[in-house]
């Protein structure tokens, strides 16, 4: 019987929450990671025991270890857990574990995964239906990331990154879009897209598979006459939008089902992608049998998840805005900054932080044609993601980024170099907006900090 679970790299979002949901379930929680993280101190205060370092003696008599996917084969816990003997779970294996008694309505996808799954989580937990929900970023009308619910669903995003979402066994798959990333682990695009064929044989004959019907890749893996299959999109679905409105910090648009108007949702998040996910929550929603009244009021309050296109804070009088994005991938970057576009605000200042190593090289020419929509791009150094460092000549990517999106660009290793330039070159009028799934949000940080500052010694 298990009663003592340790985790090798509890610190991160979605480790961090398996955590929490095992804590509430009643196991007993040890975990290290390598630096403390807000989420390690609410698991201390909850009751896990946490190491902030990997060294075998953290292993005292856990029953099961868990690792997640950034753990590296020689990692001296799991060395040790591997000569005594203990079972080791993947996180998403895991994960799956917990959801064998719940319905599992599982977001897949290599863009929008997160937002579209708070979308749905929160509409769900409105509605009434207590689900649990397992988010790879904070929702702040969930006061978190996860929720460890007594309803009959569970709501989580399903992460390609490693293929371990075949763990999963969904109810309901949903997939958002299809694009090759994670070169460290697939081979090519046919690898990708195999994989996520078996994800959707998964879903049994009663189930549902939702799809982005205006995305090309996803169409080569499904067959669309399968009676578990609903379509959503833009350019068409049986779930559509038309009449999109774009603002500066908000969207709206009309609902369609087939050739039914249901009526006009409201969003407080920017950008066609958030029209997309708010589309496929949408789809998900309906088929829960969720009101249409109660979709369309959980979206137009909805703020958006944490680290997606999030308001950090404003400058100097309120001149300048400070945005945080997850972007990591060239197709994100290019998306985000168009939504940043959009806005009333006069220069885009984009500071990117490349994360993987790998991803960087395979996916080089797109990355130096992604920041178009930029005035002033700042690159910093490579996040590894616990990659072992390989020779990118960030110079050279700098200058090929300026070369190929037609941008001004600069390379800056250092978070506090990166505040004193922008100190200098700041205007009234600029969008400030850090990019990356490292720890480049630390930048707008600084620079909010430091405004709170000056403003203390000068009142």
């Amino acid at each position: 019987m298990v009663k003592e679970i340790h985790l090798i790299g509890i610190g991160g979002v979605s480790m961090s929450g398996i955590a929490s949901v095992l804590l509430d379930r009643g196991y007993r929680v040890t975990g290290s990671d390598l630096k403390t993280s807000k989420y390690m101190q609410n698991l201390a205060a909850n009751g896990a025991k946490i190491q902030l370092e990997h060294q075998a003696n953290n292993l005292h008599n856990p029953d099961i270890v868990v690792i997640s996917s950034a753990i590296p084969k020689d990692n001296p816990e799991l060395v040790e857990a591997q000569k005594r003997g203990i079972p080791i779970y993947k996180r998403a294996e895991i994960l799956a574990k917990l959801m064998q008694n719940q319905k599992t309505i599982a977001i897949a996808g290599t863009h929008g995964k997160t937002t579209t799954t708070s979308m749905l989580a929160v509409m769900a937990d409105n509605a009434g239906l207590d689900p649990s929900i397992m988010v790879g970023g904070l929702v702040p009308e969930l006061g978190g990331n996860i929720q460890n619910g007594s309803g009959k669903y569970f709501i989580t995003e399903a992460d390609e990154s490693d293929g371990s979402f075949l763990y999963f066994d969904p109810s309901y798959a949903v997939l958002t879009n299809l694009e090759f990333d994670h070169p460290d682990f697939y081979e090519d695009e046919n690898k990708l897209r195999e994989i996520f064929y078996e994800f959707i044989e998964k879903v049994p004959d009663a189930g549902k598979i939702f799809i982005n019907h205006d995305d090309p890749f996803l169409a080569e893996i499904v067959n669309e006459d399968d009676p578990r299959l609903l379509t959503f999109g833009i350019e068409g679905g049986v779930f559509q939008a038309k009449n999109i409105n774009y603002q500066t910090t908000k969207t709206s648009f009309d609902l369609y089902a087939g050739m039914d108007r249901l009526g006009q949702i409201n969003l407080l998040v920017p950008g066609q992608h958030n029209v997309y996910n708010a589309l496929a929550a949408v789809s998900v929603a309906l088929s829960m049998e969720i009101s249409f009244e109660t979709i369309k009021n959980t979206l137009s309050n909805f703020k958006g998840a944490g680290r997606r296109f999030e308001k950090k804070g404003l400058l100097r009088n309120e001149d300048i805005l400070i945005i945080d994005d997850y972007a990591h991938h060239p197709t994100e970057i290019k998306t985000t900054l168009k939504a940043a576009r959009q806005s009333k605000y006069q220069r885009i200042i984009a500071i990117f932080q490349p994360h993987r190593y790998s991803r960087t090289e395979s996916l080089y020419n797109d990355f130096v044609a992604a920041f178009a929509s930029a005035d002033l791009v700042i690159i910093t150094d490579i996040y590894g993601a616990g990659e072992s460092p390989r020779q990118i000549d960030m110079e050279q990517f700098t200058c090929d980024i300026q070369q190929n999106s037609r941008v001004e660009a600069v390379y800056i290793s250092d978070f506090s170099d990166i505040k004193l330039y922008l100190d200098e070159h700041l205007k009234q009028g600029d969008l400030v907006l850090t990019l990356g799934a490292g720890d480049v949000y630390q930048v707008g940080e600084m620079l909010l900090k430091s405004d709170t500052d000056q403003k203390k010694v000068g009142g």
